[in-house]
């Protein structure tokens, strides 16, 4: 399945307006831990590896995110996959195999999120905090979908925040914001490999 998703920084009032008639799914605490080298291998080409929780995951774009409003992601949710997309052989567990080879973490955040569900959009609350003591509160509105319905599944997106008058421009997502306020170095070779979206600076 393709994750199809965009972010947007919500006041009170269009956080209201968004919920309104949504069913309340879940309120959790998310714990991210984001794994790279020192050369930024991963993620200067847009490709995120996180352990959440006990399990690592890989998002890998689908095509190019950064000439697009909205994200699209394969998610890689086993540690065979996950290997393979590395060109990693079998060996220990995952993570002691990724530090052998260079891996290292460069970002931890908990995230409370409270889930919700209005028709087949799916909305995420995020109040994310970050290790220096910050916050940032963002939301998401995404879909799964086959890949055969990616295109559909963005015009539906967009579609559906107009009809809740929220403002079509970039966010950084938590990562990305990270960055940009404790880890200058990181984000400018993520500007300069193009991950960054026009706006994300």
């Amino acid at each position: 399945m393709i994750e199809v998703e965009k972010k947007f920084v919500l006041t009170n009032e269009q956080t209201k307006a968004l919920l309104d008639g949504a069913q309340f799914l879940i309120e959790k605490r998310i714990e991210d831990r984001y794994f790279d080298t020192s050369e930024y291998v991963l993620t200067t080409k847009d490709w995120w590896l996180r352990k959440r929780g006990d399990r690592f995951e890989l998002k890998i774009p689908l095509g190019d995110n950064t000439t697009r409003t909205i994200d699209q992601y394969r998610e890689l949710e086993t540690d065979s996959q996950i290997r393979e997309a590395l060109g990693m052989g079998t060996g220990e567990d995952l993570e002691t195999d990724l530090n052998r080879v260079g891996y290292r973490m460069f970002c931890h955040c908990s995230t409370m999120r409270k889930k919700y569900l209005r028709g087949e959009f799916g909305i995420d609350l995020d109040e994310v905090r970050y290790d220096e003591g910050s916050t940032y509160r963002l939301a998401e509105i995404e879909l799964m979908v086959s890949e055969d319905q990616v295109e559909k599944a963005n015009q539906r997106i967009q579609e559906f925040a107009v009809q809740h008058g929220l403002e079509d421009r970039v966010i950084r997502g938590k990562v990305i914001e990270y960055l940009f306020r404790y880890n200058l170095p990181h984000y400018d070779a993520l500007k300069i490999a193009g991950v960054l979206r026009r706006g994300a600076g």
